[in-house]
């Protein structure tokens, strides 16, 4: 215990010289190095009693978990996703944070693509455990509606708030974040998707581009300032070419997005059996993996997660 000792004497002797740890949202002042120093300090001490594991918001998938050490304030996360899968899984993780933690914390979604009562219904047959397609095609049996019931007490008491305000711009994001932060203390923001937050000014795709990094900058500047993380999704449009050569920040650009200087982890969702013939590929069915291409806290690597098209449900891999 002579670890925990020493940083707990170090912070006393800081402590001692008047310096105090700024909690409060925008800076007042620059501060001076001994600050920097105490938060610094009290983030190892906090690593050393978690063991590095839970030093950042648990996503519910182990092995991401145990990659990123969680997610961290302050973060910018981007999710370049397949059509059909980026959703799912946000909302998979919205609903491990909220819901499914040992200390459920507050969520917030921007969903500028999907009405509030659509991913209401996912999150719902999701929970319930109930296929989504038999829901919207009023295909219920009698055994899904207790299973509904239920799942719906459960979202009820979550602490989630959706704000599915159509042609949503940065300005009025940062603003409605604020807002959220101050008043319900979110600890996650989930905007999806990262494409249709309104770039300011931006008439054609030239000028569109160029705008499109101030969005970039002023998500990443709303999460340092409410220190919390923000994970946007963004729309990749995948290739043949991106079975041969595995993806890489360059694609985000292609796909217009110019989000790679600004995000502290970047992961693409990919399908692999959408690679290879049903034959060659049957026991991977099910395989989505998130192949990690940026990530300021950690390594670069590629992780399976079991993707339940039924259920349009993630989890982890060694679980399927």
């Amino acid at each position: 215990m002579k670890l925990e000792i020493d940083l707990q004497a170090l912070l006393s002797f800081l402590l001692e010289k008047g310096v105090t740890r700024n909690r409060e949202g925008r800076k007042a002042d620059i501060e001076e190095m001994r600050t920097h120093v105490i938060n610094t300090i009290r983030s190892i001490d906090d690593m050393y009693h978690y063991d590095g594991r839970k030093s950042g918001l648990m996503t519910g998938f182990r092995e991401l978990d145990e990659i990123t050490t969680g997610l961290h304030g302050g973060d910018m996360i981007v999710v370049a996703a397949q059509p059909s899968l980026g959703k799912p899984f946000v909302m998979n993780l919205v609903e491990n944070v909220a819901i499914r933690n040992d200390k459920p914390v507050p969520c917030a979604i921007f969903s500028l693509d999907m009405s509030s009562g659509l991913l209401v219904q996912r999150l719902l047959c999701s929970v319930a455990g109930v296929a989504l397609k038999k829901l919207q095609g009023g295909f219920l049996s009698k055994s899904d509606f207790p299973r509904l019931m239920q799942a719906g007490g459960r979202l009820s008491e979550a602490s989630i708030w959706i704000d599915d305000t159509p042609d949503l711009s940065i300005d009025e994001f940062q603003t409605a974040a604020r807002h959220l932060k101050q008043q319900h203390d979110i600890q996650l923001i989930v905007i999806d998707y990262l494409q249709l937050l309104d770039a300011p000014g931006a008439a054609g795709p030239d000028e569109w581009r160029e705008n499109f990094a101030a969005v970039s900058a002023g998500i990443k500047s709303t999460a340092k300032e409410l220190d919390i993380p923000i994970i946007a999704v963004v729309k990749y449009h995948w290739t043949p070419d991106a079975c041969v050569s595995r993806p890489c920040l360059s694609d985000l650009r292609d796909s217009g997005c110019l989000v790679e200087r600004d995000a502290d982890l970047v992961g693409f969702l990919l399908q692999p059996e959408a690679c290879a013939d049903e034959e060659e590929n049957g026991s991977a069915h099910g395989l989505v993996e998130f192949i990690i291409v940026k990530q300021h806290r950690g390594p670069l690597c590629e992780i399976p997660l079991n993707f339940d098209t039924e259920l349009m449900r993630f989890d982890d891999w060694s679980r399927a």
